[in-house]
């Protein structure tokens, strides 16, 4: 979840429970680019579903998506299933 070889991720905050929020930023080698993500848990049903909504940064029109994980065991193997939605334009 880094990035391409070398990449950061400086700044990782979450405040993992309904309503609160998430920040993550990623940086390359040089410190010249990177990229940023904001998001906001909406449910945390623990141990099966978090759901969140979340907005990368820097766009001049922000898109935010609507994430859906859910965590199955079967067979004693542990799956993640992930969902987003984007808006319709």
């Amino acid at each position: 979840m880094l990035g391409s070889d070398g990449w950061s991720m400086p700044v990782r905050t979450v405040d993992f429970r309904a309503g609160g929020k998430g920040r993550y930023e990623w940086k390359s080698p040089d410190g010249q680019h990177g990229m940023a993500l904001s998001s906001e848990f909406v449910e945390v049903e623990h141990p099966s579903r978090i759901v969140h909504k979340e907005v990368f940064d820097g766009s001049s029109q922000p898109v935010e998506s609507a994430v859906t994980s859910t965590f199955v065991e079967a067979a004693g193997r542990p799956t993640m299933t992930m969902v987003i939605r984007y808006p319709i334009a």
